[in-house]
């Protein structure tokens, strides 16, 4: 199907890691953005995961989600981290 309106909004992404504050301290984890993603969304990011740690919305430990949580940290055998969505939370 070249040309479908499928190919023209797929979406490609790519990990690319930031920094957050945990417990005082500066963390870094990998974040899903588009590929194409420039400063702005890089600065998105940031405050995206900041907020969602302010909100205590990151669960930082391995195993089910207490109650709250809306995404987990997973660490790979490299040790690279991933922040990964588990579920949605109403407000």
């Amino acid at each position: 199907m070249k040309n479908s309106s499928q190919d023209s909004n797929a979406k490609i992404t790519d990990w690319h890691t930031v920094s957050f504050k945990h417990k005082g301290k500066s963390e870094k984890v990998a974040v899903e953005q588009p590929a194409n993603a420039d400063s702005d969304n890089e600065e998105e990011a940031v405050q995206f995961v900041q907020t969602l740690e302010d909100n205590q919305q990151i669960e930082h430990k391995p195993g089910p989600l207490t109650p709250g949580k809306t995404h987990q940290i997973e660490t790979d055998r490299q040790g690279n981290k991933r922040l990964v969505r588990k579920r949605f939370s109403a407000i």
